[in-house]
C-alpha cells in the first residue's frame, strides 16, 4: 500500500532558478568557446571554464531532479518493510525496527525538541526539508517535511522519521497491522 507525502507549495521558483542557471552555464560555455577560437584570445581561465561550465549545468539539472523526486516522494508498506521512495534519499526500514507505540502526529511549532536544527545530508527550501537532519534533542532524523503542522513522527532503533503525509492516521493504522 502506497501513501504520498504532502507536496510542497510554490517550489516553482526553485525549479526556475536551477533550470535558468543550467541554461546560463550552457550559453556562457558557447560564448567562451567562440571567443577562444579568435586569434589572440588564448587564456587559461577560459580553458578552465570551458570544462567547469558544462559540469555546473549538469549539477543544476541534477539538483532539479533531486528536489522533484523528494517533493513527489511516496511511502510504501510492503510486507515487513517500510519503503521510502524519494530519489537519492530512498530508504528501506524493517517494521520491527520502528517503535510504533511512540509514533505520534506533531506540529513542529509545538514540539520544540523535535525541530530540525542542522542538515547533515539533504535538501532544504523555505517550507520544505528532505534528507538527513539532526533534531534539537540530538536525535538523527530522516525528514520529508512540507507542512510543519501535520507531521508524523516515528522513532526507530537508529533514527527518527518525520514525514508530512496526506493521511497520517491511515498510514499509521496500516503500518501497525
Amino acid at each position: 500500500m502506497s501513501f504520498g507525502i504532502i507536496p510542497p507549495e510554490n517550489l516553482w521558483w526553485l525549479y526556475a532558478i536551477l533550470i535558468a542557471s543550467a541554461f546560463a552555464m550552457v550559453f556562457a560555455y558557447v560564448s567562451m568557446s567562440r571567443q577562444s577560437k579568435q586569434p589572440g584570445q588564448e587564456k587559461r581561465w577560459a580553458l578552465k571554464l570551458r570544462f567547469i561550465l558544462p559540469l555546473m549545468a549538469i549539477m543544476g539539472l541534477v539538483g532539479c531532479w533531486v528536489v522533484y523526486k523528494q517533493a513527489t516522494a511516496t511511502l510504501e508498506i510492503s510486507g515487513e518493510t517500510l519503503k521510502i521512495h524519494a530519489g537519492l534519499y530512498s530508504q528501506e526500514i524493517l517494521k520491527s525496527d520502528l517503535r510504533l507505540n511512540e509514533a505520534k502526529i506533531i506540529k513542529l511549532s509545538e514540539s520544540r525538541q523535535l525541530q530540525p536544527i542542522s542538515r547533515t545530508n539533504g535538501t532544504g527550501a523555505p517550507g520544505f526539508g528532505a534528507g538527513w537532519f539532526v533534531l534539537r534533542n540530538g536525535e538523527k532524523a530522516f525528514l520529508l517535511v512540507a507542512d510543519a503542522d501535520n507531521i508524523l513522527y516515528i522513532p526507530s532503533r537508529e533514527f527518527a522519521l518525520l514525514v508530512s503525509l496526506v493521511n497520517p492516521e491511515g498510514f499509521l493504522a496500516n503500518l501497525k497491522k
